[in-house]
Parts: C-alpha cells; structure tokens; sequence
C-alpha cells in the first residue's frame, strides 16, 4: 500500500489540479473502516473534511483488503452537488471495495447515507485478467482523470509495464532522497554521504541540485 500511495502523490505533484483533493490508499483506508478517531488521527481527518468541503473535484484512491479502486467527484462550485464516478478494474466487481469506497465518501459527505456507489465506469478492455494489476491501473487512471480535468487533450495511455517502470524509476529516486536527508540529520559532523552509483557519487548530495537527484 505505501508503494501505490507515493505513487499517487506523485501524480497528484507532477499533474495539479486547482481547487482538488486527493486521498490517498491510506487516507482512505482509515476513512473506510472508521480508524479515524484518536491514534493521531483527529486533526488529519479534520484537515481532509475541511479541503474536501472547499474543493471542487475529490480523488479518492481506495484501498479494501487485496485490492485498489478509485473514485472521483466533481463540482461546478463548493455549493453544487457532487458528480460522482467509481472505477473496479476487477470483472464482477469488489464486493468489499465498494463497501470502503462508500463509507469513505460517505464520510466526506460526497456519497448521500441512503446512496449507492454508481455503476463501475470501467468496461471492455480496462479490466484486469490478472491478481496484481488493479494498483497500478488506480494510478494511471488517476493521471488520466488529472490530465482530462486540466483540459489537456487526449493522450495515449500508457502501458502497464510503462506506468511500473515510471513507478520504479521514481521510488527509487524517493528512497535516495530519503536517505540522504536522513544522513544528513543523523550524521553528527555533517560530513558529506554518498550512494554508490548515483548521480552525485563522490558529491556532498546537500549541495547537488534537486534536479539531478531525480526531482522537478
């Protein structure tokens, strides 16, 4: 779950769209299953409540136990009714992701207490054949939506092995980042670390541009 988690935060960082909220698989695994009271979590969920009350488009990356849907809700402003829509690349459907997915949007008032998630959007094709593929689907369609809700034209949508390999790539950037920021603060002189086989072998990583890390 943390690894389709990064990964949906960094669409939502590389693809932005005004006025939106994403949740992410852990965000909305708390919200489906009621773990939102104490444990740290009051102030989180009060913060997501409050974005999602001002927002105009709402993504929610759905974790249930062994798979990934994602759902997405449209306004034309804070006052009109959502426009909601749900995504479940399995064939025949989840039966206990549509139960997290609407308790989750239940919670965040999209979803009406007596409403039902509406028919899956996903046809054809789009559906998984496989046990594994539903993460990474979640997150291309979320760049697909993204893109769409940013009025960019249609684009090819990119392969599963495509969207894995960015996945890859980009987690392995994150982890190298990670691990010098965390060197950094540990390290008690604040001599220089290196990673063998990065970019900035044998360079002080404080002092080498974000760029040439992997980042924007």
């Amino acid at each position: 779950m943390q690894a389709v988690t990064c990964l949906c935060l960094e669409v939502a960082w590389r693809v932005q769209v005004p006025d939106s909220v994403l949740l992410t698989p852990v965000d909305a695994l708390a919200l489906g299953t009621y773990r939102t009271v104490g444990h740290g979590w009051d102030d989180h969920y009060a913060a997501i409540s409050a974005a999602v009350a001002c927002a105009k488009r709402v993504y929610v990356a759905q974790w249930a136990p062994g798979h990934y849907t994602l759902a997405s809700a449209s306004r034309d402003d804070p006052a009109a009714a959502w426009r909601l829509r749900w995504w479940d690349s399995l064939p025949g459907g989840h039966a206990a992701s549509a139960t997290y997915a609407s308790t989750s949007l239940r919670r965040l008032q999209i979803l009406g207490e007596h409403e039902e998630l509406p028919t899956c959007a996903y046809h054809g094709t789009r559906l998984q054949s496989d046990a594994w593929s539903c993460g990474l689907r979640v997150v291309r369609h979320l760049e697909v939506l993204r893109r769409h809700h940013r009025g960019e034209p249609p684009s090819p949508v990119a392969t599963l092995r495509t969207v894995n390999t960015n996945g890859n790539d980009m987690l392995r950037r994150y982890n190298l980042i990670r691990l010098a920021v965390n060197n950094h603060r540990t390290c008690g002189r604040g001599r220089a670390w290196h990673l063998r086989g990065c970019p900035a072998h044998r360079r002080d990583l404080r002092k080498v541009p974000l760029a040439e890390l992997g980042g924007p």
